[in-house]
């Protein structure tokens, strides 16, 4: 195996749980530029004043991650099956998660004109607790 010996999270980092006890993490870990230009959209879509805009920034992100979690699940799961999310989990500045033995990682990183996408499958779940700590 290859992999990094830890992965990095960027700015915010929404988190969330995928299936059952033996279910994986899905960690969608947002730049700086993305989290503003999301957060910026978001406000004007719903016609916010500033005062009120921050009150929904983590709630967006956490929306984020469960839009594109739920479209993953909904394009690759077998039909009839059913898979649960767990409501999401911020974590708020980068940071280093390290390998542990035994936990599979799986890497995903999107660029674009708005910023960056790291999308991290963790598992299982049950080695770790929400905010990525071993367990």
């Amino acid at each position: 195996d290859n992999a990094p010996a830890e992965i990095t999270l960027d700015h915010r980092t929404a988190i969330v749980g995928v299936g059952g006890e033996a279910g994986f993490l899905a960690a969608f870990s947002f730049s700086p530029e993305l989290d503003e230009t999301l957060f910026q959209r978001l406000a004007l879509a719903l016609g916010l004043v500033p005062e009120e805009a921050e009150d929904f920034r983590e709630p967006g992100l956490g929306e984020m991650a469960n839009v594109i979690a739920g479209n993953w699940i909904a394009e690759f799961s077998p039909p009839g099956t059913r898979t649960v999310l767990t409501p999401p989990v911020l974590v708020e500045g980068a940071r280093d998660i390290p390998r542990i033995p035994h936990a599979i990682y799986r890497t995903v990183s999107i660029a674009t004109e708005a910023g960056s996408l790291s999308i991290y499958l963790i598992g299982p779940k049950n080695k770790f607790d929400l905010q990525l700590n071993a367990a």
